[in-house]
């Protein structure tokens, strides 16, 4: 029998990480935003996958602003969008792997079915 549960598994982690990546990339100009990081792990049960989603507190950028003859400090965003592009091409990479599996399989069990009847 063909166990297709840790596939699926792969598919979900892989859409919280991209998730991750979309809302990094969407606060990109988001003043004080700190960028989460998705880390994919074995699972609990045995072949699946986990993930851990983490918050990168590191500061962001500053700049310095003038504003009425003083000079206001902000701070920009943790996130490097070329690090984050780079992020979602290797998910992406990695989801449609997992689809290309799923899709082996639902042709082979069509096979077999289309054999037995």
């Amino acid at each position: 029998m063909i166990d297709t549960n840790n596939t699926i598994s792969a598919l979900r982690m892989l859409g919280l990480k991209m998730s991750s990546i979309a809302g990094n990339i969407a606060n990109v100009a988001s003043d004080n935003y700190k960028k989460t990081t998705a880390i994919l792990s074995e699972g609990e049960a045995p072949g699946s996958v986990g993930i851990e989603i983490n918050r990168d507190e590191s500061p962001g950028h500053k700049v310095y602003e003038p504003h009425g003859g003083d000079l206001l400090e902000r701070e920009l965003s943790n996130v490097n969008i070329v690090e984050e592009f780079a992020k979602s091409m290797t998910t992406r990479n990695s989801f449609e792997t997992n689809l290309t599996y799923l899709r082996t399989v639902d042709e082979m069990l069509g096979k077999v079915i289309d054999t037995i009847g």
